[in-house]
C-alpha cells in the first residue's frame, strides 16, 4: 500500500513537472512566433516600399531607397534572429561587423541608428543598437557617438 502510494505521487509530481514545463516552454514559443511574424510583416512592408507611408527616404533617388531598404531588412532580420534567441549577442556582433564592413552598410547606420535609438526601454531594438554601436565605434572612433 506505501509502495503504491509512492509511486502515485512520484507519477503525479512527473506528471505536473512536465505539464509546467510544456505550459513554460508553449508560452515561449508563441512569444517566440510574434516576434517572427512582425519581422515578416516587416520585411513585406519593406519589399512594398512605395505604398510605405514614410518620408524618411525623401530627396533619395531610387537606387538609394533600395539599399536603405535592403540594410534594414537584413538588420531587422538579425535583430528578430537576436530577440528569440537564434543569434547570441557574440554573433549579432560578428553580423554588425561584417555589415560594418561596407560602406552601404556604414551609411545605413549612419542614417538609421538614431531611429533604433527612439525604441522604448527595455525593447530589444535598444541592446541590438548597442551591439551595432560597439562595433562602429571600433571601427571609427566618435562614429556612434
Amino acid at each position: 500500500m506505501i509502495r503504491t502510494r509512492t509511486t502515485s505521487n512520484v507519477l503525479l509530481a512527473a506528471a505536473v513537472a512536465v505539464g509546467a514545463a510544456h505550459t513554460v516552454l508553449s508560452a515561449r514559443d508563441r512569444r517566440h512566433q510574434t516576434y517572427l511574424t512582425a519581422a515578416r510583416h516587416h520585411l513585406a512592408l519593406l519589399t512594398d516600399a512605395g505604398s510605405y507611408g514614410s518620408h524618411l527616404m525623401d530627396g533619395l533617388d531610387e537606387d538609394e531607397q533600395r539599399k536603405l531598404l535592403d540594410n534594414n531588412a537584413w538588420v531587422s532580420f538579425w535583430a528578430a534572429q537576436f530577440k528569440v534567441g537564434i543569434l547570441s549577442r557574440a554573433h549579432l556582433r560578428t553580423q554588425a561587423d561584417r555589415f560594418l564592413d561596407s560602406e552601404a552598410g556604414r551609411d545605413y547606420w549612419a542614417w538609421a541608428r538614431s531611429s533604433w535609438d527612439q525604441a522604448p526601454n527595455g525593447h530589444y531594438f535598444r541592446a541590438v543598437r548597442v551591439v551595432f554601436d560597439e562595433a562602429a565605434e571600433a571601427r571609427t572612433p566618435g562614429l556612434a557617438a
